[in-house]
C-alpha cells in the first residue's frame, strides 16, 4: 500500500471509530437528528435506532427491554411525520424501552416476516415476540397509551 493509501486508510479509520463510538451520534442530535444511522449503536440511549435486515435478531428479538418498532418508508408522509414523536418517545423511555426505527424498503426482508402490510406499522416486541400492534399515524400520546396499555 502507498503512503497515500496508508494515509487515506488511517483517516477512514477514525472516522469510523467516531461512528462507532457514538461521536456521530450525538453530532446529529445537536443538529437536531433524531434516527441514529444504521449500526451506531453504542450511544443509542435515549435515541430511535435504525435496525437493519442484519442486526434485527440482536436489536429487536434478543433486546433485553421492550422494542417498539416502526415499520415505514422515507417516501410516506405519516411514516416521516412519526419521526418526531418517535424521538420524544424514546427520550422518555430510556431505559425501560428502545425504539427502533426499520425501513421497509431499504431492508425489505423483515417485515413480511411481521405481516407489515401497511405503515406506518408499530410493532411491541418482549422477549423477541410481537406482542401489540398499532397501525397508521400516531401522535406522543397515542404511543405513550399503546405502550402503558401493553404493560411497558
Amino acid at each position: 500500500m502507498s503512503r497515500r493509501g496508508g494515509r487515506v486508510a488511517a483517516v477512514v479509520a477514525g472516522t469510523l471509530a467516531l461512528a462507532v463510538s457514538g461521536t456521530a451520534v450525538q453530532a446529529s442530535q445537536a443538529a437536531g437528528g433524531t434516527v441514529a444511522p444504521a449500526g451506531v449503536r453504542a450511544a443509542a440511549a435515549g435515541t430511535v435506532i435504525t435496525t437493519t435486515d442484519a442486526s434485527f435478531g440482536n436489536d429487536v428479538l434478543r433486546s433485553g427491554v421492550p422494542v417498539l418498532v416502526v415499520f415505514c418508508a422515507e417516501w410516506s408522509g405519516p411514516c416521516r411525520m412519526l419521526k418526531t414523536p418517535a424521538a420524544e418517545t424514546a427520550r422518555d423511555y430510556s431505559g425501560r424501552a428502545t425504539v427502533a426505527w426499520h425501513d421497509i424498503d431499504r431492508y425489505p426482508d423483515t417485515h413480511p416476516r411481521y405481516n407489515v402490510t401497511a405503515i406506518p406499522t408499530l410493532h411491541l416486541f418482549k422477549g423477541g415476540r410481537v406482542t401489540a400492534t398499532r397501525i397508521g399515524p400516531a401522535s406522543k400520546s397515542d404511543i405513550a397509551d399503546f405502550l402503558s396499555r401493553n404493560g411497558v
